[in-house]
């Protein structure tokens, strides 16, 4: 090959050499603010879902605690009456006060 016909020929081997490692700096940040809405939209349906999933689990929780609250209340509440109920029978059986 002659000087002459390298010279010619540089140019137009120069871009498909040349022009890749350039533009892959630019293609870069061109591909993930393109492709940024398409990720995020999945993504952040991802999250809502988990978000709901744990929010349920809260509320079963709360309903959980709120059915051992009433229930602890319930006994608390009848205690004394059993108590003074029990303290009847002893009396009507002439077993006189409990000893301690």
């Amino acid at each position: 090959m002659d000087p002459n016909t390298a010279r010619e020929l540089a140019p137009i081997l120069g871009i498909p050499l040349v022009g890749p490692v350039a533009s892959v700096p630019l293609a870069g940040p061109t591909v993930r603010f393109a492709a940024r809405p398409l990720v995020q939209g999945p993504v952040r349906y991802c999250e809502v879902q988990l978000q709901g999933h744990q929010a349920e689990q809260v509320l079963q929780m709360h309903d959980r605690r709120l059915g051992l609250i009433e229930a602890e209340l319930h006994l608390v509440q009848t205690s004394p009456h059993r108590l003074v109920e029990g303290e009847e029978f002893r009396r009507q059986r002439g077993a006189g006060p409990p000893q301690r």
